[in-house]
């Protein structure tokens, strides 16, 4: 973060193989105070654990490339 000089942090994710990034993710944001959000690409297959872990859900990839539309559009 530091030596990017970046303001915060945004990880996409689909399955449990993603789940240490999100929880790295949140522990940037409650120990050194670092804007962050954990987005899970959901489905009927994600664990509870999955999805209590991440921030924000979204349903496809068509969601998530609009997100990606809407936040550049916002620089």
């Amino acid at each position: 973060m530091a030596a990017h000089q970046l303001r915060g942090i945004i990880y996409l994710g689909d399955d449990i193989t993603d789940m240490d990034a999100f929880y790295a993710v949140r522990s940037l944001r409650e120990t050194e105070d670092v804007k962050t959000l954990g987005i899970g690409v959901v489905n009927a297959e994600n664990r509870p654990d999955f999805l209590a872990v991440i921030d924000l859900k979204l349903h496809s990839v068509e969601e998530v490339e609009a997100l990606l539309r809407w936040l550049v559009e916002q620089t």
